[in-house]
């Protein structure tokens, strides 16, 4: 995503406008970072980082338009920042702008370090800022990667590289592509735990997902794993849509501990799966029938 600032000119780019200046020589043009406004700031963005820009902005001093030297130090300086993925822009215009384009990093999740939460995009890389509990990114909670004593190092710019971050982070981004926002509202806050995702078997369920209310789905190994046999990710999420979907029908019935989406027919445990079997009714037997022969349904035990 772009941030754009704009100085006296409208425009989707930082444009300082350079004031004229009378030197001995006539009038120069002059360039103040200082006097920039930001402009076209996606809703995402943490206020925070804007703050940090200005003050950054601000540390270099006003400019000739002559003395293009200035631009060298003030693109490394806005590159180093943690959230600035790539400075798209930087030059000065025929009318004696300073014109700024800047590629931001978006969180895809957080993580506990700390005693807060810091949040990292798509690359693994730590961006600036803590936060007391797991922030949302609009209204949508962001997944919480699973502790690590390596997150207790972890600043600002740090890139998480280890496999297993890196299959966590997948599966954030997974999450997103393949839900909803309304499901992902709907799901909350989920913690994603990929430490054992490489090593998945029948035996061992791999990733696994923390959902609320204790529930937890057992999701295999990561999304971009090509190993044969693997169910699609979208498939997978689709399971726990339905599986949610289920509970929302009846929150006390059709309560789950886990369920496991690493099967074309899903595996649902229920809460309290010896009472409802008490209480079922026998002219609701054809009906549970029907579904345990539809593989698409989960498959309670």
């Amino acid at each position: 995503s772009l941030l754009g600032l704009a100085g006296l000119c409208a425009a989707p780019f930082l444009r300082a406008r350079a004031p004229e200046v009378e030197t001995e020589e006539g009038p120069r043009l002059w360039v103040d970072p200082a006097a920039a406004e930001l402009v076209d700031v996606p809703e995402w963005v943490d206020p925070r980082w804007l703050e940090r820009l200005r003050a950054e902005l601000a540390r270099t001093p006003p400019f000739d338009c002559a003395d293009v030297a200035f631009l060298a130090p003030l693109v490394a300086s806005l590159g180093a920042l943690s959230f600035v993925e790539t400075v798209e822009r930087c030059e000065l215009s025929p009318r004696g702008e300073l014109v700024l384009e800047l590629a931001l990093r978006k969180p895809v999740a957080c993580i506990p370090a700390h005693g807060d939460y810091l949040l990292v995009d798509e690359d693994g890389v730590v961006l600036e800022g803590r936060w007391p509990l797991p922030p949302r990114l609009g209204s949508v909670p962001l997944p919480v990667l699973v502790a690590d004593e390596l997150f207790e190092r972890a600043r600002p710019g740090d890139w998480l590289a280890e496999p297993e971050h890196e299959d966590a982070i997948d599966v954030a981004l997974s999450l997103a592509e393949n839900l909803t926002v309304e499901e992902r509202v709907q799901l909350g806050r989920i913690e994603i735990d990929a430490q054992r995702a490489r090593r998945a078997s029948i035996d061992e369920p791999g990733v696994r997902l923390e959902l609320a209310g204790g529930r937890q789905a057992l999701f295999g190994r990561g999304p971009a794993s090509d190993e044969p046999g693997e169910l699609a990710p979208e498939a997978k999420w689709r399971s726990l849509a339905r599986a949610l979907a289920l509970f929302e029908q009846d929150p006390v019935a059709h309560d789950w501990n886990l369920v496991d989406l690493r099967w074309d027919r899903p595996e649902l445990v229920l809460k309290n799966a010896p009472v409802v079997a008490l209480r079922s009714e026998p002219a609701r037997a054809p009906e549970r029938e029907r579904r345990a022969r539809d593989p698409s349904k989960p498959h309670v035990r």
